[in-house]
């Protein structure tokens, strides 16, 4: 039986695991595992839905008195969400679409892909990210990748005819891990590095303003030097989104969803499903 000071022991723990530092730690895990191990993923993925069980549960309480049915309208407002509903639907459209085919490797990417359906639920229930996280965030993760695009430069500057024949037969420069998401962790970078810069959520005329700047530039030439398409589409695409979005004449304040009632931060979870959650 639990004692009232064997509770009062655990509550620090308790208050550390609802928290958004719990949120981050767990971030920081999947960032290491997108460029490392398939292991990893799978635990960052596990480790988000159980970090949200606690805030769904809440919810559903929250709800009990209001809704007839609190459980199943607490886990529809995901779908409410701009954020958080389109990647449901993109991730339960690709399963979908894959699930009407008849071949088994299709059936074998929706069995994949079916956990990835939990992340914007996770997302959605999880705790408000503040600014100074998303900084520590973007300070791991856009020198990391800066350090693994240059060491792929370095191998291929190493080997350069050897791989120049591989890339000639339509193979890709060896890269850590797939070379698609690799080359989707870099525009990524570049992406969240650009929105951060120009949010303040990183102040431009800053020591790290300009480190991340200057960090940002070396990624763009990295991403057209290891040349995958799919890497080049993407970080032009978000680029000028951003670029639409951020128009000086036409700035589109920032909107939140109402229906979450905290601070909600698509930039987070944006960088997060598309570290962990992209369908490769």
């Amino acid at each position: 039986m639990i004692t009232q000071q064997d509770a009062q022991r655990n509550k620090p723990l308790l208050d550390w695991f609802v928290s958004e530092k719990a949120v981050l730690a767990v971030a920081v895990i999947a960032l290491f595992a997108s460029f490392w191990s398939k292991f990893l993923i799978s635990l960052s993925i596990f480790l988000f839905v159980l970090l949200a069980i606690p805030h769904i549960v809440s919810r559903i309480k929250s709800l009990r008195n209001i809704r007839p049915r609190p459980a199943l309208y607490a886990l529809s407002l995901p779908f409410r969400d701009i954020v958080c509903g389109s990647l449901i639907l993109i991730f339960l459209g690709t399963s979908v679409s894959a699930l009407l085919s008849e071949t088994n490797q299709d059936i074998h990417k929706v069995q994949l892909r079916l956990p990835y359906l939990l992340l914007p639920f996770a997302f959605y229930f999880l705790p408000a990210i503040s600014q100074n996280s998303i900084k520590i965030f973007l300070k791991i993760f856009i020198p990391m990748a800066l350090l693994f695009a240059i060491g792929v430069l370095i191998n291929y500057s190493q080997n350069m005819d050897h791989y120049d024949e591989l890339i000639a037969i339509g193979q890709s420069m060896p890269v850590p891990g797939n070379h698609i998401r690799f080359s989707l962790l870099l525009a990524a970078a570049v992406a969240f590095g650009t929105i951060a810069l120009t949010e303040s959520i990183i102040p431009l005329k800053s020591k790290w303003g300009y480190y991340i700047l200057a960090m940002l530039v070396a990624l763009f030439c990295c991403i057209h030097v290891i040349a995958v398409r799919s890497g080049l589409l993407t970080m032009y695409g978000a680029l000028f989104l951003i670029f639409v979005r951020f128009f000086p004449e036409k700035k589109i304040p920032a909107t939140h969803s109402s229906s979450r009632g905290n601070e909600y931060n698509p930039i987070f979870c944006h960088a997060i499903h598309s570290l962990i959650g992209s369908p490769i």
